[in-house]
């Protein structure tokens, strides 16, 4: 559902229901079709991105001061950098992502 042209008619409800028209690409990803053409973001859907999203937290929390070192494609090794969560490495490494 990549390819999804908003109407005239939807760009208006959007605005007046204060949705953005992001929220629909998100909206078409997660939430269940009920009918044909119709989708509905059901508790099941929330809940099941909501976990998904707190995995991801806390996923970051314990990746926060990770250094990786590697060579090529190949992992060398990982560890937690002690002290400024990995500010003080970046000097010099800005842009290398």
């Amino acid at each position: 559902m990549n390819d999804v042209r908003i109407t005239r008619h939807a760009e208006t409800r959007i605005r007046q229901r204060g949705y953005r028209e992001r929220d629909i690409q998100f909206f078409l990803a997660i939430a269940t079709e009920v009918k044909k053409g119709e989708f509905l973001c059901t508790d099941k859907d929330c809940a099941r991105e909501i976990e998904k999203r707190k995995v991801e937290i806390r996923q970051l929390e314990h990746l926060r001061g990770t250094k990786v070192i590697m060579n090529g494609d190949d992992v060398i090794t990982i560890y937690h950098v002690p002290g400024s969560r990995g500010r003080s490495q970046m000097k010099g490494e800005r842009g290398l992502r």
